[in-house]
């Protein structure tokens, strides 16, 4: 399972620098290497909040966060008529 997720998270990598680059070298844009570094750095961490969310989703999701959520608030609902 870890393997197939960093195996997911790598193409992603690879893709996204291999657009950022592409796009660059068609449409002749310049940008010093302190913009190539800043860029990488958001890619990255744009990556990671991205995960790190749909982990939290999944995480709640499998753990019933979100039935006892509704759950509650279904019987606050009926508790008020």
């Amino acid at each position: 399972m870890l393997q197939t997720i960093l195996k997911i998270v790598a193409a992603c990598i690879v893709v996204s620098v291999i657009t950022h680059f592409g796009i660059i070298y068609f449409t002749e844009f310049e940008m010093s290497i302190h913009g190539h570094i800043a860029m990488g750095i958001g890619i990255l961490f744009t990556y990671g909040v991205g995960a790190g969310l749909m982990a939290l989703l999944f995480f709640s999701n499998k753990h019933g966060h979100d039935d006892e959520v509704y759950t509650s608030s279904q019987a606050k609902e009926n508790s008020d008529d």
